[in-house]
């Protein structure tokens, strides 16, 4: 824990120093909003355009993927996470979900978890709340039925800029994998508007 506050006050301190150069150099440091808007190009510290992302699941299993997927913006400890829940029936898609873009996509990372226990998110499905997608063929309405019964996928994690923009699908599928570890694993692609 005492890392990641330290990792906090070192991105603090860049970008106080950051904003001191800034005016410096020039920019205005009494205009609200001129030092991010001069830094951001310069430090990526934005995202050029917003608005909502689709989401697509595909499941090519023949279990049950329970998970908790969502976006959220690494630097950006206070906002909390757009995030849902899911338990997607084999051999099944999910309907196109939209949420607000953000600078990363995750199902079931680490960082995600983390964000939507830290921030109190409401939680449809607290079972579901788990690191990676867990695969079974227990009823819902079984103590198991959110439970690894079949096996388990690695989180799967996407970056704004690199894998994905603002305007377009991503489509995530499940498939059996007796290679990896858990014995699934989680393909991605991103499909553009344009």
């Amino acid at each position: 824990m005492e890392s990641h506050r330290g990792k906090r006050t070192g991105v603090r301190s860049f970008v106080r120093v950051a904003a001191l150069m800034a005016c410096f150099a020039g920019v205005s440091c009494s205009t609200p909003g001129a030092i991010p808007a001069a830094l951001g190009p310069i430090f990526n510290l934005s995202v050029p355009r917003r608005g909502n992302i689709l989401i697509g699941f595909i499941n090519n299993t023949s279990s049950q993927a329970v998970f908790t997927f969502g976006g959220y913006d690494p630097l950006d400890e206070e906002t909390a996470p757009s995030f849902a829940q899911i338990r997607l029936p084999p051999n099944s898609a999910s309907n196109q979900l939209s949420q607000p873009c953000r600078r990363v996509f995750s199902i079931g990372g680490a960082d995600l978890i983390r964000l939507v226990q830290a921030q109190g998110g409401v939680l449809t499905d607290p079972p579901a709340l788990i690191t990676g997608v867990n695969f079974s063929n227990a009823p819902n309405n079984d103590p198991l039925g959110a439970a690894p019964t079949e096996g388990t996928a690695a989180p799967r994690t996407v970056s704004v800029g690199v894998d994905y923009s603002c305007d377009g699908l991503l489509l995530f599928i499940f498939e059996r994998d007796t290679t990896v570890s858990g014995g699934f694993r989680i393909d991605y692609s991103f499909v553009s508007a344009q």
